[in-house]
């Protein structure tokens, strides 16, 4: 839709640098088995993503370094997410403290929930996206 303008929630913007790791994800998957094609991905994004490359001396965006200096203290949850003081999140729970960690409890198993029994590995936001056990950003 170009030229269109509309006003989004907050929730639905993403920082300008995780929208380019999104955009080279896009890049990377478009023709391999499994992926579902973007069809809006055109010149104009590649020349876009290309530009903003350019300006690292390595040529190439750094997802660590922004998982590293941006993610630490975010956590990436779905459409609505209910804190344990009763507060709602969509999509991001910004301001997390090292110490929420060292106060998390147990866990509890019944109906259909289940605890975490262990974390195997991470996939940034912009990998899950297209993931095939993910979805939209992990949702």
């Amino acid at each position: 839709e170009k030229g269109t303008t509309r006003e989004v929630p907050k929730f639905m913007v993403l920082p300008w640098y995780e929208g380019l790791l999104l955009l080279e994800e896009i890049e990377q998957s478009q023709g391999r088995p499994g992926r579902i094609p973007a069809t809006w991905w055109d010149d104009e994004m590649r020349a876009v993503l290309d530009k903003e490359r350019g300006k690292f001396q390595t040529g190439r965006l750094n997802g660590a370094l922004y998982t590293e200096k941006r993610l630490l203290n975010i956590a990436v949850t779905g459409h609505r997410f209910v804190d344990g003081d009763e507060k709602e999140w969509h999509y991001r729970r910004d301001g997390l403290a090292e110490g929420d960690i060292a106060n998390l409890g147990k866990g509890e198993e019944k109906d259909a929930f289940f605890c975490i029994k262990d974390i195997t590995g991470y996939l940034p936001p912009w990998e899950a996206f297209h993931h095939e056990k993910c979805g939209f950003y992990q949702d």
